[in-house]
């Protein structure tokens, strides 16, 4: 008897749950959405974010708005939106940063495993770009060049970060040596392959795309799988005999991975739709990002591999953690 008891004491607990998780859901949303970006407003991640948001906006009833607050690689913003509640009513931003900062950092102060994705808004790659005044005109010539130097620099958006990363790994498998020269931001290190300050620097596609016909700057390899829709003419690192010099670069909401289900998924399927409309795809098109098409499950595979990549990564160039 007492064991029966227990069995459907502990069956009501967990309907009252459901029941309130679902009471939850079938009023949601009732009042303003955020979505907390650790960017500075004003770039292309702002305005693709602020195009979902207005768009899902309209769809759910309720307006969805973006609070940045950046600094500290991010962290700041990831780990207030893991202490906010988590009913749905704060996303998170985030990039391959929200991957690389677990390791990156001794104490990020969030693991994998407290968020889920709620949608990711496009995908890009990252190009190396360098100055014309030097003497390549190609990855291979730059190789040539760069093992007969010893002072060459490259810029990074911060040690561990996946220009750091993705620079250390074409010096190893190149087989060269050049320094780190951290910069606040991708416009500063652009600016400092024009000024010739370093020799060298991996841009995102949309950074990279308004000087694809520069006489000042040439983009010499795109570190993807296949050439970009959006820079055709410069060829993957793969083409030049660097097979392992592949990174996407991805943007994504996520929400506190305890979120009530039926919450997820009114979120899940009107980020979808959107992402689908022809509006999105103009607005992609415009910052050169390409759709993520594979699905949510696949992603948090790929973040799992990319998180034991960066452990790898880490090891095999000596780097320190922060």
């Amino acid at each position: 008897m007492k064991t029966q008891l227990r069995i459907l004491l502990c069956a009501a607990l967990a309907l009252t749950g459901y029941v309130s998780a679902y009471a939850q859901a079938t009023g949601y949303p009732n009042k303003t959405i955020k979505i907390v970006s650790p960017y500075a407003p004003g770039g292309s991640t702002d305005l693709l974010t602020r195009a979902a948001a207005e768009l899902v906006g309209k769809k759910l009833g309720q307006a969805m708005i973006i609070e940045s607050r950046p600094g500290a690689g991010t962290l700041i913003a990831t780990r207030g939106v893991k202490a906010a509640e988590a009913d749905g009513y704060t996303l998170l931003l985030q990039s391959n940063g929200f991957v690389s900062n677990l390791h990156a950092f001794k104490e990020p102060g969030y693991a994998m495993a407290d968020f889920k994705p709620v949608a990711v808004l496009g995908k890009s790659s990252y190009v190396l770009m360098i100055s014309t005044k030097g003497p390549a005109r190609d990855i291979k010539e730059f190789v040539e060049y760069a093992k007969g130097r010893n002072d060459l620099s490259y810029g990074t958006l911060g040690r561990g970060g996946r220009t750091h990363i993705l620079a250390e790994e074409f010096a190893t498998r190149a087989g060269f040596k050049w320094q780190d020269i951290p910069y606040k931001g991708g416009a500063d290190g652009v600016n400092a392959v024009l000024g010739r300050h370093i020799d060298g620097y991996f841009a995102s596609v949309a950074l990279a795309h308004p000087h694809a016909q520069s006489s000042n700057l040439r983009l010499i390899g795109i570190a993807s799988e296949v050439r970009s829709e959006f820079l055709p003419a410069v060829p993957t690192f793969k083409e030049a005999g660097i097979p392992q010099m592949t990174d996407d670069l991805w943007i994504a909401l996520f929400a506190r991975s305890d979120i009530p289900q039926p919450i997820l998924d009114t979120l899940r399927t009107a980020f979808r739709e959107v992402s689908a409309s022809e509006e999105m795809k103009v607005v992609r098109q415009r910052i050169q990002m390409s759709t993520y098409t594979a699905s949510l499950a696949e992603f948090e595979t790929s973040m799992n591999a990319a998180l034991v990549q960066t452990i790898q990564e880490f090891k095999q160039h000596k780097l320190p953690q922060q």
